[in-house]
């Protein structure tokens, strides 16, 4: 991992796989693969279980290097984790603290500062309650500490730039903030030419009906089929599939649609590389990594225009329709079925190569990692 001039990088995170949640975090820890690569990285990953006191367990994943602190809740839990977080800083002053979920890790920022005073801080940031409201709920006081704690790190990494001047807004602070967008495995994730794929639409996601909306895309879709009845839909995703399940039922298309669970990399890339469009119609969004995913595989994407997904979106490589417009979907599906609208799909892969393979991201955490803050 990393070379043999590497900097040490202690690389915190709330949000991580693990035995409480195997898919939260995915996103940061392929991150976390890329910045080993390039420095030496060791990653703390924290949460909350039923539990006695904390446990520590090696992470276990390849290329990887670091632990999970499974705390307990309450007072206790917290004491136990700081005074860890505070050996893991004491034991081998990092050159580079990178934290990752602000509003979970803030507090790392002012224990930090105070033990690592030369210590560059980045964070990287993926989380959409700066722009849905959520970051309101937080108590008044836990609001105060996170303003104040953005004032000590150097850099914020947000995937797109709507969420940095996002958090900019929310936490009224004016923020120094880069991109570093989704990265995508493309060992894992790979072009496929198109076979005869002009009827197969897919949708990923959590299937959260209030920020998904994937019974919106199954509505259009049950529409779409009383003029095409040879489409097909793949949806599914880590949520409770029988809701949709039965609303298919109801629009009378359950034979038209394959519902999946939960899936590893492999077998969503293996998905992606069978249908000829990925869709997407969500209430709020930052970057889903599902969007890059789709690109290096060729797959064009129909998405809501929320957040951050316009600055990635290209007419190139998909359609962005109006999220309070239901309408606006099902037109975009019916243009690339009669192919009204076409794509090229290598040409999406080259784009999503250029910008969220390992390689691209890389260089950007070479230039971060090498350069005085005030330089990037």
């Amino acid at each position: 991992m990393g070379t043999s001039d590497s900097k040490f990088v202690l690389w915190f995170t709330p949000w991580f796989p693990s035995r409480v949640h195997s898919t939260l975090g995915n996103f940061i820890e392929r991150h976390a693969h890329v910045a080993g690569l390039e420095a030496d990285v060791e990653v703390i990953h924290f949460t909350t279980e039923p539990t006695d006191s904390c446990i520590i367990k090696p992470i276990e994943k390849q290329g990887l290097n670091g632990i999970h602190i499974f705390k307990p809740s309450g007072l206790k839990g917290w004491y136990q984790l700081i005074m860890i977080i505070i050996s893991q800083l004491n034991r081998k002053k990092p050159a580079i603290i990178h934290l990752n979920i602000f509003h979970e890790s803030w507090w790392i920022a002012l224990i930090a500062r105070i033990i690592c005073p030369n210590s560059v801080i980045f964070c990287s940031e993926h989380w959409t309650g700066y722009h849905n409201g959520a970051f309101e709920e937080l108590s008044w006081w836990r609001r105060k500490a996170i303003g104040l704690a953005a004032s000590l790190v150097d850099i914020f990494l947000p995937v797109t730039r709507h969420l940095g001047h996002s958090m900019q807004d929310t936490i009224k602070k004016n923020i120094s903030f880069q991109i570093l967008p989704n990265v995508v495995d493309d060992k894992i994730f790979t072009f496929c030419p198109e076979k005869d794929l002009k009827y197969t639409f897919l949708h990923v996601s959590t299937l959260d009906f209030n920020h998904k909306r994937p019974d919106v895309i199954l509505r259009s879709f049950a529409r779409l089929s009383e003029e095409f009845p040879q489409i097909t839909l793949a949806i599914g995703g880590d949520g409770d599939v029988r809701p949709l399940k039965q609303l298919a039922s109801r629009l009378g298309v359950e034979h038209l649609v394959t519902f999946f669970g939960e899936k590893t990399s492999p077998e969503i890339a293996a998905l992606m590389q069978e249908s000829a469009f990925l869709v997407l119609y969500s209430k709020f969004e930052n970057f889903p990594c599902v969007i890059a995913e789709a690109w290096m595989c060729g797959v064009p994407v129909i998405a809501s225009d929320v957040g951050g997904i316009a600055e990635w979106l290209i007419p190139e490589t998909g359609i962005l329709i109006n999220p309070k417009e239901e309408s606006e979907l099902y037109e975009a599906m019916k243009k690339v079925v009669t192919g009204e609208i076409c794509f090229d799909r290598f040409q999406i892969a080259k784009y999503a190569t250029e910008h969220f393979s390992y390689g691209a991201l890389r260089m950007r955490l070479h230039k971060l990692y090498t350069q005085q803050p005030e330089q990037c």
